[in-house]
């Protein structure tokens, strides 16, 4: 049962997907789409899929390449810092007062010494109240050699000489440290200091720091890295001392501003063991990147060599493009949203959409109208056939070219016109052999009516000598001399419901009034030409076969009716009615679909069906309809008014 069920369906998707089946127009489009549309589709989905991943590539190369001559900039400035360290090993009076001081350390109270500096001051003012830590002459040497450091980059912002027992001097710019605080900055005790020591004379870059607790308040935060080196005795190889200098993160960001290469992007600097040395988000300085305060998590565990990378935060995609120094050990990180990466492939994407768009949709224009120039002329010729297939053999096909199209409609035209010929003959001969037959008809019309009329005029006559029996023998005279007359073949529907009128008349007289006439045609039904005694023949055997064997009232309807361009009559009669079998086979007998029936039976259904057939077409004729107990209804369909009002008198 399911197999069949599912072999229907395929059968029913196989006829619906049938080639061969399509109209000219759908065979040509499906062509179109097969061999234009499907294949360019593809073509440019591929091509342009490869070119927009290479346009991804170029745009993600383009910024690492920006990462990495930012990179190389930082370098060089921390390169540059480093060789500045090592300007007290090659300066022997800084040696002699290192060396001095550890040989003869200082025994005052605080042998810190501080020089501030400020850009209008030609020197340093060495001396701290209550403490010198060097004498005189250290301290100018000193001084000269700090002075010498800071000239040479404009960037730096102190500079530090530590000696082993702790004393120390510093230059900085524009600001002093804080004296006598608890939180006082203390050298010995930084990280960079150790790490100086650790190296044993190889330069040291520091973590990022915040400065600005430990010196006069400047209003915004001071952010510095250091790069330290241990002074070693160049004879002893004796530690003698530690130079420390900082730099303000601010160049850092300058360079990292200078190379910015999109909107909403974030740039970090991060050293190798995760401490974060710049970011444009500044709370985030000098942070761990596992703090918990960090605000991209995802760069916990990430790989900060030389890498690409992508990751979604709050359902937004970024990538991650990270360079390494391998000298300073230092990662410089761009996180970039892909919206903004991409902004111009997505912008391309939408223009060749477009183009894409615009050329099949004039391939399509042009191949519809190319189909339609050809399956147009074709419509027109199918259409004119099925006029030629309802019986309209006045048409013609309008050739307009010279091509297969043109052919074909000339032949076709040959044709319907040597069928006209034809046809007409035969009309001819068949409405002239109707025509006798009907004469015949009217030659004989009902024995019984005539008798029955008769009477009644002669029992009236016996009775009353009055206008009743005048009137009926006029009424039959009028009747009389409109079935005879053989002169006018085509009349109006108005002479017709006259006839059925004046027989309705007769009729009422030798039933007591019994019977009831009901007229429902429209007032312009009564002009249009129709051929003479449709209507009062099926009036009469609506009166012979259902209302007289009926007892009480009768009632015959007449209704007209336009739909769909043509013109329909009913006549319904309240009569005893009929079955559908009945009523079929009467319909097979009149239209001569009943072979071995009694050929004597329904012949004036037959000859009025017939006739309409003759003069109007095979289209239209008559359809009986029938209930048992509820009556019996005559259709009559026939063409329009200007279809009917063009029969001619033959």
């Amino acid at each position: 049962m399911l197999k069949s069920r599912y072999k229907k369906r395929i059968s029913r998707f196989y006829k619906i997907i049938r080639f061969r089946d399509f109209t000219l127009q759908k065979k040509f489009l499906t062509i179109y789409i097969i061999l234009l549309i499907l294949p360019l589709t593809l073509f440019s989905y591929y091509f342009f899929s490869n070119y927009i991943g290479r346009k991804e590539d170029e745009a993600l190369n383009l910024i690492q390449k920006v990462n990495e001559q930012s990179m190389w900039s930082i370098e060089a400035y921390i390169n540059q810092l480093r060789n500045i360290t090592i300007l007290p090993l090659y300066d022997y009076n800084t040696l002699d007062v290192l060396r001095n001081k550890i040989n003869k350390p200082d025994k005052s109270n605080d042998s810190r010494l501080g020089f501030n500096t400020s850009p209008n001051s030609p020197r340093a003012d060495f001396a701290l109240p209550d403490s010198t830590g060097f004498s005189q002459k250290d301290e100018e040497i000193l001084a000269t050699l700090m002075t010498r450091i800071m000239a040479l980059n404009k960037n730096i912002y102190s500079v530090f000489i530590v000696s082993p027992n702790g004393d120390y001097v510093y230059r900085m710019i524009n600001n002093s440290l804080i004296p006598d605080n608890k939180n006082s900055y203390n050298p010995i005790t930084e990280a960079w200091y150790k790490n100086s020591l650790k190296n044993k004379g190889q330069s040291v870059v520091g973590d990022t720091q915040r400065f600005d607790q430990y010196v006069e308040a400047r209003g915004t935060p001071i952010y510095i890295f250091p790069v330290s080196r241990a002074i070693n005795d160049i004879y002893g190889s004796e530690n003698i001392g530690s130079m420390c200098i900082s730099t303000d993160i601010r160049y850092i960001s300058s360079i990292i501003s200078e190379s910015k290469v999109l909107k909403g992007e974030r740039t970090l600097i991060i050293n190798n063991s995760g401490n974060i040395i710049y970011d444009n988000n500044q709370s985030n300085i000098s942070m761990d990147i596992n703090d918990a305060n960090f605000d991209i998590p995802e760069l916990e565990g990430f790989n900060l060599q030389n890498n690409i990378s992508s990751i979604n935060r709050a359902n937004k995609e970024y990538t991650i493009l990270s360079v390494k120094s391998k000298s300073i050990g230092w990662s410089l990180i761009r996180v970039i949203p892909n919206e903004e990466i991409f902004k111009s492939v997505a912008a391309l994407t939408g223009e060749f959409l477009v183009m894409v768009g615009v050329i099949a949709s004039l391939a399509l224009i042009i191949t519809i109208y190319v189909t339609k120039g050809i399956t147009n002329p074709l419509r027109k010729l199918v259409h004119t056939m099925r006029l030629v297939e309802h019986g309209d053999l006045s048409v013609r096909f309008k050739v307009r070219t010279r091509d297969e199209v043109g052919l074909l409609g000339k032949s076709f035209n040959r044709m319907i016109k040597k069928i006209d010929t034809l046809v007409n003959t035969v009309h001819v001969t068949q409405i002239r052999k109707r025509e006798t037959e009907l004469s015949a008809l009217q030659a004989q019309i009902n024995p019984h009516f005539i008798y029955n009329t008769l009477e009644s005029i002669r029992r009236l006559a016996e009775i009353n000598d009055d206008n009743d029996t005048a009137k009926m023998t006029c009424l039959l005279g009028k009747m009389l001399r409109y079935s005879i007359n053989i002169s006018n073949k085509v009349v109006t529907v108005g002479d017709e419901i006259d006839h059925v009128n004046q027989y309705f008349e007769l009729q009422n007289f030798r039933f007591g009034n019994r019977f009831k006439l009901v007229l429902e045609i429209p007032e312009e039904f009564y002009e249009i030409s129709i051929i003479k005694l449709v209507f009062q023949p099926i009036v009469e055997n609506a009166f012979y076969h259902g209302l007289e064997v009926t007892a009480g009232q009768g009632m015959i309807r007449i209704r007209g009716y336009k739909e769909n361009e043509r013109i329909y009559f009913e006549i319904a009669d309240s009569g005893i009615g009929m079955t559908e079998e009945q009523a079929e086979l009467i319909n097979d007998r009149i239209n001569g679909f009943s072979p071995g029936g009694d050929d004597s039976k329904s012949i004036g259904l037959r000859n009025i069906n017939e006739r309409i057939k003759l003069y109007y077409g095979a289209g239209f004729g008559l359809k009986i309809s029938g209930w048992p107990g509820k009556g019996t209804t005559v259709s009559i369909m026939l063409p329009c008014e200007k279809r009917m009002n063009s029969v001619n008198q033959l």
